[in-house]
């Protein structure tokens, strides 16, 4: 008994030797390990370090050749429009004898500016942005078109407030025996000849005072037919938009105005029929967010 308890001793000595042996090598090769991830990454950071350097580096020089592009495109683009008008002022420096008159070797032709506007062009946007096609016609710098703009939108603006307060919203006769989301609305602004007038006035000055009395004038006559259905200038007859929801889930809509009149019926949405001054007039049948407003069961 007393050697089988030797044995044991022994064998539990060596057993226990042999783990503690085994969990050594483990740490050291974990710590052989962590050591060379650390000079990996110490090299990875070296490296990181050395692109950052080379980057900046490659983004000075790159900045700095573009700095050159710039000026030599600058300057080869003065020298490319001075080379122009040197070359137009040679085949055609003076206005022709009679107009009108085409000269094939001529960059350029001679137009009257009163005839301008007779030539039926579009010259403002519905918001008040001069068309750049006009403006270029006309010599209207950038910051001279966002002049006007400014006028004309504050203007237009003024005009809108003014109409939407006069609107007269009609509901459906469902709606208003339900008190529910209606089938149908329809928004009719009353006849006013004379309320547009002040700001087609307001319109003309800022014409006038931005672009001279010269070159003011030549774009008001140009846009006489805007001038008019913007400020709705001696109208007599009301203005009416009607839409109505139909059981497709799709809208009718119905517009009339003393100088046109308009009909859709299945169109997936309203809105592009309805001005945006007007639109939350419709709020009850199209919903804030310009969905429909769920029918009444």
């Amino acid at each position: 008994m007393r050697t089988n308890r030797w044995t044991v001793v022994l064998v539990v000595m060596l057993a226990a030797s042999w783990v503690a042996l085994w969990q050594g090598l483990r740490w050291r090769a974990a710590r052989v390990r962590v050591a060379r991830l650390a000079r990996q990454a110490t090299d990875v950071g070296d490296r990181l370090a050395a692109l950052r350097v080379a980057m900046q580096r490659r983004t000075s020089q790159l900045e700095a050749l573009r700095g050159r592009n710039a000026a030599d495109a600058a300057r080869l683009g003065r020298e490319g429009l001075a080379e122009q008008l040197a070359a137009a002022a040679e085949v055609w420096n003076t206005p022709p004898v009679r107009l009108p008159d085409w000269n094939p070797g001529s960059p350029f032709v001679w137009v009257n500016k009163t005839s301008l506007p007779s030539l039926h062009v579009k010259v403002f946007e519905e918001d008040g942005t001069m068309a750049p096609e006009f403006a270029a016609v006309i010599g209207l710098a950038p910051a001279d078109q966002r002049r006007i703009h400014d006028a004309l939108a504050q203007t237009l603006e003024s005009f809108h407030a003014q109409e939407r307060a006069r609107a007269v919203v009609e509901g459906g006769p469902r709606a208003q025996a339900v008190k529910e989301a209606p089938e149908s609305l329809t928004l009719r602004i009353p006849a006013d000849a004379d309320e547009g007038a002040p700001f087609r006035s307001r319109a003309l000055a800022a014409l006038l005072t931005e672009l001279g009395e010269d070159r003011g004038r030549v774009v008001a006559q140009a846009a006489e037919g805007w001038l008019a259905s913007s400020f709705d200038s001696g109208s007599t007859e009301p203005r009416t938009i009607s839409v109505r929801r139909l059981p497709d889930g799709t809208f009718a809509v119905n517009v009339e105005s003393p100088s046109s009149k308009m009909s859709v019926s299945g169109a997936d949405s309203a809105e592009i029929y309805i001005p945006p001054y007007l639109r939350s007039l419709f709020d009850p049948l199209l919903g804030p967010a310009g969905r429909s407003v769920a029918p009444p069961p």
